[in-house]
């Protein structure tokens, strides 16, 4: 049976282990030994007072009092020893106090150490009163009155304690005043039963309000150790949310180069077969593998672009440049799907010059204007440049199915398509407004969208004007006779893309040579010295495409034209290929890009020789 009364409140019932320790349910446990300690605490003080209050009773009551004072001193010495006894129980067992299954066995002591001192205390009464003068019994009511009191204010964190401490001395005090036959010690003893009473009213107010405030400084701290917990599981997910996301960028970026590889064999080979001679029907199904590889590769690009933007392994180059160039060549782009669509697709001329990345705005607008296309099925775009104040206003108009305003926000975050429930892969994977995204970000130019159901989408890309305006875009050659007969050396540790660059290159009218390796390419070089160089950036071991044109330069004592391809998404490996300030070509590249650039270097390095 467990000792506890309904007046410690923070003593648990009938609730489990668990529930008492719950912050709604009360303190529980760690609460109630709490209001174990603080008598016990309070009571290594106040021994020393009382000690002295005993001594002074003691002097005074044998003045006052000159009859027998051996049953005072022995009173004395008990009361003493009681105190004592009180003191030392609480300096031995607080240690104790702390552990639940030790709080029922002290609270039992507790109760029978002061329910001896309300005893002793309620005798002194028999011993003194009426057999000394008025004072005395003064003396005797008002030191009784007080060590009453100071009873209440030292247990008021255990009622239970306090009563029955005042129960049994008030019993034995009021007893001894109503055994005199005297009205006045009638009278005393009903004062004194109206003196416990009050008392213990009050004790039950105070105890209250002190068991509350244990309850709450508890609750408060099980409530502070549960938010700390939850914060500690919130920074553990977080921690592996990061550590996860990481592991998937640092996946894609080493999946990427071999991915990217047979797309770039594949699509080379594709433009090789494109040269030779077929009839109609090869010439269809051709048609349908360019038209399959394309899909491919632009959901390929798509979600290796976007794992780079994610690594942070984009960074921009900003100039002044001309817009009309590169609208035309989107417009040259995206004509072939419109057409298959039927859709009419107009770009306005412009004349202005903004300042920004060419290749990330080229990459926006692309971007746009696929999406423009992909979710328009009758009427068509409109692509306009316009100057508004200080400002270019690139804009994309399209008839399309629109966009509710509350999902204006969702269609930029990855992965998410409107109007595509049956996730059809000629709509894309949902990357390509998210990538638009991040690169407005990056460039730190507005995006806005004015869209609706049923009435089209506007996209508005707001550039800052270019302060050149005779800036002219990036060089787009043709053949040049230059590159007509030039010899190609072409490093890849790939087999299949060796054997496609070279068929491909011979079809162009370049001489080829083909090496997997730094030696075999300087041996090739050696053979026969090679006009322009193109490298895969990661070959076998430690070796870079960087190494490999260095090393050929070196052997043929002339700044060699070059060009670095790498399939790699990795921010740190990018960079170190840019830092080297040659030409570099993101995998899979598309023939007819690397046509360009390839006659680039060759014209730039003729224009060079002939300038010397």
């Amino acid at each position: 049976m467990r000792d506890q009364t309904p007046l410690d409140p923070l003593v648990p019932h009938d609730a489990s282990a668990d529930a008492v320790r719950d912050p709604r349910v009360g303190a529980g446990e760690d609460g109630f030994c709490e209001q174990l300690r603080i008598p016990m605490r309070a009571m290594q003080w106040a021994i020393y007072p009382g000690l002295l209050l005993l001594v002074v009773v003691f002097l005074a009551m044998r003045s006052l009092c000159p009859g027998n004072p051996w049953p005072l001193g022995l009173w004395c010495a008990t009361a003493a020893t009681i105190w004592i006894a009180i003191a030392l129980h609480g300096r031995l067992r607080m240690g104790r106090a702390g552990e639940a299954s030790q709080s029922r066995r002290l609270l039992r002591e507790s109760k029978l150490l002061y329910a001896l001192e309300g005893a002793v205390w309620g005798l002194l009464p028999w011993i003194v009163l009426g057999q000394c003068s008025i004072v005395g019994d003064a003396l005797v009511v008002i030191v009784g009155a007080g060590v009453a009191a100071s009873r209440m204010m030292l247990l008021v964190s255990l009622p239970s304690v306090f009563d029955l401490y005042m129960v049994v001395g008030g019993v034995v005090w009021i007893a001894r005043a109503w055994d005199f036959r005297e009205m006045p010690f009638h009278a005393l003893a009903f004062v004194g039963l109206l003196y416990v009473l009050t008392l213990l009213f009050q004790a039950r107010v105070y105890s209250r309000t002190l068991i509350e405030t244990i309850r709450l400084r508890f609750a408060n701290k099980a409530l502070a150790d549960e938010l700390q917990g939850e914060i500690m599981a919130v920074e553990d997910a977080r921690r592996r949310a990061e550590e996860a996301n990481t592991a998937k960028t640092q996946f894609l970026a080493a999946a990427s180069h071999d991915l990217r590889q047979p797309a770039q064999a594949q699509g080379l080979l594709l433009e090789v077969l494109s040269r030779t001679p077929l009839d109609d029907r090869q010439r269809e199904i051709l048609g349908h593998l360019r038209s399959t590889f394309n899909t491919s590769l632009e959901m390929l690009n798509t979600l290796l672009d976007f794992s780079c933007i994610e690594a942070g392994g984009l960074t921009t180059q900003r100039s002044d440049f001309p817009m009309q160039p590169l609208l035309d060549e989107i417009a040259i782009e995206c004509a072939p799907q419109a057409q298959a669509k039927n859709l009419r697709h107009r770009f306005r001329p412009t004349d202005l010059v903004v300042h920004s990345d060419p290749n990330h705005v080229a990459r926006i607008l692309r971007n746009l204007v696929s999406n423009a296309i992909r979710y328009t099925e009758t009427g068509g775009l409109l692509v306009t440049c316009r100057r508004r104040g200080g400002q270019a206003f690139v804009e994309v108009w399209d008839t399309g199915i629109g966009i509710a305003p509350e999902h204006h926000k969702e269609i930029f975050q990855e992965f998410q398509q409107l109007g595509n429930p049956e996730r059809d892969h000629h709509k894309g994977l949902g990357l390509g407004l998210a990538i638009v995204k991040e690169l407005t970000r990056l460039l730190g130019h507005e995006l806005a969208i004015c869209s609706r159901p049923g009435q089209g989408s506007r996209f508005r890309l707001v550039l800052p004007l270019g302060r050149d305006p005779h800036a002219t875009s990036l060089p787009r050659p043709n053949s040049t006779p230059a590159a007509r007969g030039a010899r190609v050396l072409v490093v890849d540790d790939n087999a299949a893309i060796r054997v496609a660059m070279g068929r491909l290159l011979v079809t162009w009218g370049y001489h080829c040579d083909v090496a997997d390796s730094l030696e075999e390419a300087l041996a090739c070089a050696e053979e026969a010295a090679p006009d322009v160089l193109i490298s895969d950036y990661r070959l076998r071991g430690q070796t870079t495409g960087a190494d490999v044109i260095r090393a050929i330069r070196a052997l043929l004592g002339s700044p060699l034209p070059a060009l670095l391809m790498t399939g790699d998404t990795d921010p740190t490996r990018i960079r170190e290929a840019r830092s080297t300030g040659i030409t570099l070509l993101h995998k899979p590249i598309a023939p007819k890009e690397l046509r360009t650039h390839l006659d680039a270097v060759l014209k730039a390095a003729s224009g060079a020789q002939n300038r010397s």
